[in-house]
């Protein structure tokens, strides 16, 4: 399961790329479309003058009144082209990534986030003249979570278009589905930020699935070992019905209780579109759990923690959700301060260091906000794409194949920081030989790939609602990517 890339549209090269002014979207009014004009680097209506709307301009232009199209490269499911125009990218010049990440369904509220520390990383790229004179420029399309039609369609337009490398899906389920139906085929790589389903590293990929979030295997065996830590006897494990819930629970399975008996664990799976949660808790009832583990998404998983709020001969025991439900909403949609102060989660460890520090900072002044939910992954991924294609040489236009060779190249050798600072460092290490590598260290940790598997392990932290504060705080490393258990403190245990 391995692979990046990124391309296309590769046409003359140019050797003058400290010239080049690549953190603006234009530098002449032929560059703008619609009728706009070019003012500071930016495409605006001649109307746009104000300091204030300068700001809302560092967001891309998606509106219906932004141009005629130029090439074919926007759909209704691609609506968004980040880092160069459509007549730059008509002209060959460009370095074009694609990204499938969720502006709909259930993951909907954290692809945005995502999405935005991808273009974070085209921005910085473009700032340092892009490469090799082309600038970096991503098609940003909407997966919808998986629940339709959409991420296929908008696999097959990427691909249509030439585009080698793609950042997502943000869906174990979705990832699974796209490779299978389109991406291996294509030769088109695929970096999730976010899948996190050990059924991943068992696709037959052709080593197109990498990802920069650690696999649930990982997450299993830190949940079972707080399970075995806690004294708990009588273990229920609820989960939604896909790639995602369904591995996660096998996980845990066999890393807690291989030999359990139906008195010991209870396993219960439910549609995510229609969980029947008062169902669900009826059954809970009857095995009265210690602990019940929830893997689920937010809106579905909510639905359990509501239907078990609203049942009042449920004993509101310690409930243990997962990643999928680390979310400070959780705070405002359950109102039984017990479960809340009882529920506990488990979710790969925050990133810490300098290097996420600055990623933050960078973040926060581009887009007026903190990172969420695996951005500093999101982030990641375009970086490694980005040395991936530039291993492979000058004015290359590089396929999925060779991208995938070239990521074996970033986990050894000399340290490169990811962002602007080690960038052009790490391209001059990975040209001066054929077989020369870096040690890339991203800003959510060192990502320190296996050649086999295009996965990098990682540790695993508790979090826990904070009502006073009114947020999620991490207990602390649960579990570290070498297997080593600390228990959280605060945190509850068996009754």
């Amino acid at each position: 399961m391995r692979r990046l890339a990124a391309t296309l549209a590769f046409s003359s090269v140019c050797g003058c790329s400290a010239t080049l002014d690549f953190g603006a979207e234009c530098s002449a009014v032929s560059d703008c479309v619609g009728g706009r004009i070019c003012s500071e680097g930016y495409c605006v209506s001649s109307a746009e003058t104000t300091g204030a709307d300068r700001d809302a301009r560092r967001a891309p232009d998606t509106s219906s009144d932004a141009g005629p199209r130029q090439g074919p490269w926007l759909t209704p499911d691609c609506p968004t082209l980040f880092g160069a125009t459509e007549a730059q990218l008509a002209s060959g010049n460009v370095v074009l990534l694609g990204t499938l990440l969720p502006s709909t369904g259930a993951l909907g509220s954290v692809g945005p986030s995502m999405e935005r520390a991808v273009w974070l990383a085209v921005d910085q790229l473009n700032q340092l003249g892009g490469l090799d004179g082309r600038r970096f420029a991503v098609l940003s399309c909407d997966d919808g979570t998986g629940g339709d039609e959409k991420a296929g369609r908008a696999a097959a337009h990427l691909i249509e278009v030439g585009v080698q490398a793609i950042v997502g899906p943000a869906a174990s389920s979705t990832s699974i589905q796209v490779l299978a139906e389109h991406a291996r085929a294509a030769g088109v790589v695929l970096v999730s930020p976010s899948a996190t389903s050990p059924d991943l590293t068992e696709q037959f990929d052709d080593g197109l699935l990498w990802r920069t979030a650690p696999s649930d295997l990982i997450q299993g065996a830190a949940l079972s070992a707080y399970l075995r830590a806690g004294g708990f006897e009588r273990v229920a494990v609820v989960n939604r019905n896909d790639t995602y819930g369904n591995a996660f629970t096998d996980t845990i399975r066999r890393a807690f209780c291989p030999d359990c008996t139906v008195d010991e664990l209870f396993t219960r799976s439910y549609d995510p579109a229609a969980p029947d949660a008062p169902a669900i808790i009826d059954e809970l009832e009857g095995f009265a759990p210690d602990v019940t583990v929830l893997i689920a998404y937010l809106e579905d998983g909510l639905e359990v923690l509501s239907a078990a709020e609203a049942a009042t001969t449920f004993a509101l025991e310690t409930f243990v959700l997962a990643d999928g439900m680390r979310d400070a909403r959780l705070l405002d949609a359950l109102t039984n301060d017990v479960l809340r102060d009882r529920l506990f989660g488990t979710a790969p460890a925050s990133p810490v260091g300098e290097t996420f520090v600055a990623f933050t900072s960078e973040y926060a002044a581009r887009w007026g906000a903190q990172p969420g939910v695996f951005n500093a992954q999101a982030y990641d991924a375009t970086y490694l794409l980005a040395y991936a294609i530039a291993a492979a040489g000058p004015g290359v236009a590089p396929a999925g194949a060779s991208i995938a060779r070239n990521l074996t190249r970033l986990s050894a050798g000399p340290r490169v920081e990811v962002g602007r600072a080690g960038f052009l460092e790490g391209v001059r290490a990975l040209r001066s030989t054929g077989d020369a590598t870096i040690d890339f260290h991203g800003a959510s940790g060192p990502l320190d790939f296996d050649p086999r598997s295009g996965e990098a392990p990682a540790d695993i932290e508790g979090w826990r609602l904070d009502r006073p504060r009114g947020r999620i705080v991490s207990t602390g490393v649960l579990y570290t990517a070498d297997g080593t258990y600390t228990p959280p403190s605060g945190v509850p245990a068996a009754r």
